[in-house]
């Protein structure tokens, strides 16, 4: 009888334990997935930068790719830097950084660049496009894809971005990155530059 109650006894506080113990190790798992600080798109991206101990920079641009992935450009014009980052936001309410490229050079000699970068999630092929204008003629530029599509991204204080989910399964051959081109237009829809893989920046003559 003595065993019995002994063990009756303390049976809620071995069941305490152990649930103080998965407790801890669901907020462990959930800071070491999420960071610190996952409730704002701003905290996420302060970790990102500071993980990678680049200075502060600013959101410039914000792109919903669909599929749950949304594109981001950060403009730090004091070290003439410029970054891309992907970010999701599971269940509406926790950012989270899926990685990016960081430390981009901005460069006041460029007049206009064409970047390119992709990164798979799930089951497509998330392609984007990004650059720096630094003509005050260009309004806005025209993405041309490998397949015809066009998409206009309009410029945000001198950067602009586009982005596509291509589904993995329906790739048809065709190189994305071959084959897309951009178009730089003026106000009057007057065409000012055209970019290509092979061309991808255009600098001021001296």
């Amino acid at each position: 009888m003595m065993d019995i109650k002994y063990k009756k006894k303390h049976m809620p506080i071995g069941h305490f334990l152990r649930w103080l113990a998965i407790l801890a190790l669901i907020l462990f798992l959930f800071r070491a997935h999420y960071g610190s600080k996952p409730w704002s798109l701003e905290s996420v991206v302060h970790q990102a930068q500071s993980s990678m101990e680049l200075p502060s920079a600013s959101i410039a641009s914000i792109m919903d790719w669909g599929k749950g992935i949304q594109s981001v450009i950060l403009l730090d014009r004091e070290h003439s830097m410029f970054h891309h980052m992907f970010v999701s936001c599971p269940f509406g309410m926790l950012w989270e950084n899926r990685g990016g490229t960081f430390g981009m050079s901005l460069d006041p000699d460029v007049l206009i660049d064409f970047k390119w970068g992709m990164s798979t999630f799930g089951t497509y092929r998330h392609y984007y496009y990004i650059g720096q204008v630094n003509d005050s003629r260009v309004a806005h530029v025209k993405v041309i894809w490998h397949d015809g599509y066009e998409q206009n991204a309009y410029l945000t204080d001198g950067v602009y971005q586009v982005a596509r989910a291509i589904k993995r399964s329906s790739d048809d051959g065709q190189s994305p990155v071959l084959k897309t081109h951009m178009i730089a237009y003026d106000k009057k829809g007057t065409k000012l530059y055209e970019l290509t893989p092979e061309q991808r920046e255009i600098k001021k003559t001296k």
